[in-house]
Formats: C-alpha cells, sequence, structure tokens
C-alpha cells in the first residue's frame, strides 16, 4: 500500500507517502504518484481504488488546480486532495464529478466559529482573555490555518459550480458513515 513517510510540519506529525494503485484502468495522473498526506487520506485512496461506483479518481493531479486569492489580493493555486468522477446514482447514463477535500471536523468548524442567527454566515467568537501566550500563539495559528482554508474552500464551490461539479469536504464523522475509519 506504499511507503509511508513520516512527516513533521509545524510540531504536528503526520503521515505521509505513495498510495500503490490496484485497479490503474480508474486512476488519473501517473499510478507511481499517487500521494496522500495523512492516514485518512491513505484509507480514501483504497476506498477510491476499490468503490465500483468509482470511475475515475486522482490525488492532488497538477492538472487540476483552483486559483484562489489570498487577503492581500495575490493569488495562488490550490491542489485539493481528490478528484472523483463517480457513476451518478439517479442516473446511471450520467457522471458525477467531485473535487474533495479531507480535514478534521475541527478545522472545518473551528470552535471559534459559530452561524450567525440573522445572516447564516459564519461569526467569529474571539475570546475575551487567554490562559498564556500559548493559547494566544495556538488561536492565532488556528484562525489563520480557518482563513485561508475558506479562502481555498469558497473558490472550490465557485469553481465547481461553474463547471457542474461538486465540492465535499469530508471530515471523520463522514469517514466513519462511509466505515472508512
Amino acid at each position: 500500500m506504499g511507503k509511508p513517510i513520516l512527516n513533521n510540519s509545524g510540531g504536528v506529525p503526520y503521515k505521509k507517502g505513495l498510495y500503490e494503485i490496484k485497479n490503474q484502468d480508474k486512476y488519473l495522473g501517473n499510478p507511481q504518484e499517487c500521494i496522500y498526506r495523512s492516514s485518512w487520506e491513505k484509507r480514501f485512496c483504497v476506498y477510491l481504488d476499490h468503490l465500483d461506483r468509482v470511475k475515475k479518481w486522482g490525488s492532488e493531479l497538477e492538472s487540476l488546480t483552483i486559483p484562489y486569492q489570498d487577503l492581500d489580493g495575490k493569488w495562488h493555486k490550490y491542489f485539493p486532495d481528490f478528484y472523483v468522477v463517480f457513476t451518478n446514482p439517479k442516473d446511471m447514463n450520467n457522471e458525477l464529478q467531485v473535487i474533495i477535500e479531507i480535514k478534521p471536523k475541527i478545522e472545518i468548524h473551528p470552535k471559534f466559529v459559530s452561524t450567525d442567527q440573522v445572516t447564516g454566515k459564519p461569526k467569529l467568537n474571539i475570546p475575551k482573555s487567554f490562559k498564556n501566550l500559548k493559547a494566544y500563539e495556538n488561536f492565532e495559528y488556528q484562525l489563520l490555518m480557518y482563513q485561508k482554508n475558506r479562502l481555498k474552500w469558497d473558490a472550490a464551490f465557485k469553481w465547481c459550480k461553474d463547471r457542474h461539479m461538486e465540492f465535499w469536504l469530508i471530515d471523520e464523522i463522514k469517514l466513519k458513515e462511509l466505515k472508512i475509519l
């Protein structure tokens, strides 16, 4: 199933490596370069590789980039975790194209973000004080990551909508529902 590599990014160890494709006819891109950046992504590769409904799929395809702007107006490229073409369960003659990003629920819905009851938009709940400097730095980092991810995901939702595709954010709850975790 590929060779895992232990990586350390920002003090958080995670598994990354190359997944060994079993059904190479379904994989888009170079089957020797199917990358995963977490144990969840590795398990999702196995799932896609063996699921009958998957016609084609790819992982971090260089040919699939979504442009997005940061808060300073600079343009960047977003490489989503997966591109998948499913047989459409509602119409077997058509296919469903989906861009998928896998993230922990806490990164998709951090505790400091709630939904405004009037507008339905995300609302920040910034603590009035912090226990110590480390707590403040941790909050600041989580806020920056959430902000960056929201910019990418908002661009991805629009990009997919313009192309009659779907964008899915998948967390550990959905992975458990699919019996991947």
